[in-house]
């Protein structure tokens, strides 16, 4: 994590990155700042679509921003595994 920090600080020294908050306020923007609404819009978003609406981000931010929003997504959205799905795996192996 604080190799992570220290990297977007040397970035952001040298305006090679955009703040994230600079990304939140143009999708703040586009939704009229209707917090709810931007939540929960279905629109997928593209690093393309990203770069437009987003003055001065580089494609590089654009893309590891899309990807780390995506692992995080997942992570929240897809079922956490249980004991018992365990077992029934661990069983079909002996077997």
């Amino acid at each position: 994590q604080i190799r992570e920090m220290w990297r977007r600080w040397r970035m952001s020294r040298r305006k090679e990155r955009v703040k994230l908050d600079q990304i939140w306020a143009a999708f703040a923007e586009d939704a009229v700042y209707n917090r709810k609404a931007m939540c929960a819009s279905a629109r997928l978003v593209s690093s393309n679509l990203l770069m437009e609406m987003v003055p001065d981000i580089p494609v590089s931010q654009a893309e590891r921003t899309l990807h780390n929003s995506r692992v995080e997504h997942l992570k929240e959205s897809e079922p956490a595994f249980r004991v018992d799905e365990a077992h029934a795996l661990l069983t079909g192996m002996e077997a």
